[in-house]
């Protein structure tokens, strides 16, 4: 056994712990040391993990993300492979490979949130230093980065954002808000009030919505909120629902007038310049059509096998005319793009596959689960599912290190909920079956 402040990890627990960490410190590697081959290095460490006695167990239930990998790596393979796309193809398939490895009793996933909410802190810590010393703390972070990564982070910073460590917003805001998320259930499932958590939890909110990341904000609204659906709607618990969603409305409409009467403030600087572009009418998609547009072009000029995985970057730059690199912005149009109908077909499947078994999950399993450090696990995972799924239709989740190693921890879970709740149903109807 291990320990790490509170939590006591196993062995089994410590692969997930390095795979998050390794996403994590993308800063790192990427921006510092500019190789994604030392992610490559410490996720192939966290699946020697797995080998027992010489042997490894393969969880069959995740058979279907062969299909996702296939496909990536192939697409890379046939379509003019560089060294920094074999690089980060290598990453996502290791990413990718753990839900064949892990199969825990579902309470140990509760532990690896945990960790994640402590790892999570610790960041937040970097994006309150980035506010409150500003240049001082940028001037020493940004000349450690190369000079490609520190473009990016001087120039989210110019725009108003905070990052801490973490150059990329949305990546602190998608560890955020699942943390939150997860400090929340865990006082919901528990039913009592930890002022600890709760503080915590406000605190949280702070480097939140000083990231600016207003889709990150809202969907993890809207994915929590159906959490919430899927632990209390039944016909007692109605009456709650409809509170929480009364003090959601006030809530909202309290917050829009006071970004609208505050719109100088770090906190709320471009939720206020979203809202003043939806009231006058301009553009408030960031330029994502256009981006739109060029990538449908592309997948009607390579409709059955794309113009390969990550290619869309750098056409941006060397044909469209940017001065930078950009991604579609969505996952889904991305896909077709660059690996067209079949790659999108595999691409799919699995990510389908995963929503249904979330869903027989929520319908047949959550309410009759009795260990509340399992129920919470599920529910983050459910969470999880639901944000990246509608998280894709506006950025690229499942091409960030970050995002995707979090959307992989919830497979793993909901992989191991769903044969739970298989067995259980199964072991009912056979006592239905048999009269008793």
């Amino acid at each position: 056994m291990y320990k790490l402040g509170k939590i006591t990890l196993d062995k089994q627990i410590i692969p997930l712990c390095i795979l998050l960490i390794t996403a994590s410190l993308k800063w790192l590697f990427e921006g510092v040391l500019s190789s994604p081959f030392y992610e490559v290095i410490f996720l192939v460490v966290g699946l020697l993990f797995f080998i027992n006695k010489g042997k490894i167990s393969f969880n069959t239930s995740a058979a279907v993300w062969l299909l996702y990998i296939s496909n990536l790596f192939f697409s890379v393979l046939f379509h003019n492979p560089s060294v920094g796309r074999i690089g980060r193809v290598l990453v996502m398939i290791l990413i990718t490979s753990y839900v064949f490895f892990v199969d825990y009793a579902i309470e140990k996933y509760y532990d690896v949130y945990r960790f994640l909410i402590k790892l999570t802190v610790i960041y937040a810590v970097f994006v309150f230093l980035q506010y409150f010393l500003k240049d001082t703390f940028n001037n020493i972070y940004f000349s450690l980065l190369n000079d490609s990564y520190s473009y990016v982070a001087n120039h989210y910073y110019n725009q108003g954002y905070y990052f801490g460590l973490i150059f990329n917003p949305h990546e602190i805001a998608a560890l955020l808000s699942i943390t939150i998320v997860a400090l929340l259930l865990w006082q919901i499932i528990n039913r009592k009030k930890n002022v600890f958590v709760i503080c915590l939890i406000i605190v949280l909110l702070i480097p939140l919505l000083l990231s600016q990341k207003k889709a990150v904000i809202f969907l993890s609204f809207i994915a929590f909120f159906l959490v919430v659906c899927v632990m209390f709607a039944s016909k007692k618990q109605w009456i709650r629902l409809g509170v929480f969603l009364v003090v959601v409305v006030l809530g909202y409409y309290i917050l829009t007038y006071y970004i609208s009467n505050n719109p100088d403030s770090d906190l709320f600087y471009r939720l206020a310049q979203f809202l003043d572009n939806v009231n006058s009418g301009e553009s408030y998609d960031s330029g994502r059509s256009v981006l739109y547009d060029y990538a449908w072009a592309e997948f009607e000029k390579h409709k059955l096998f794309g113009i390969g995985w990550k290619s869309f970057n750098s056409l941006t730059t060397t044909v469209f005319g940017y001065a930078s690199g950009h991604e579609v912005n969505m996952d889904y149009l991305q896909w077709l793009c660059e690996t067209g109908i079949v790659g999108f077909t595999m691409n799919m499947i699995p990510v389908l596959v995963t929503l249904y078994r979330t869903i027989y999950i929520c319908v047949k399993y959550v309410k009759n689960m009795t260990n509340n450090k399992a129920k919470c696990a599920v529910m983050v995972a459910i969470f999880s599912q639901f944000f990246t799924v509608m998280y894709a239709f506006f950025e690229i989740p499942f091409y960030d290190i970050v995002l995707f190693t979090l959307y992989i921890l919830s497979c793993i879970v909901i992989n191991s909920a769903y044969k739970e709740a298989r067995r259980r149903y199964s072991h009912q109807s056979h006592i239905l079956r048999a009269g008793y």
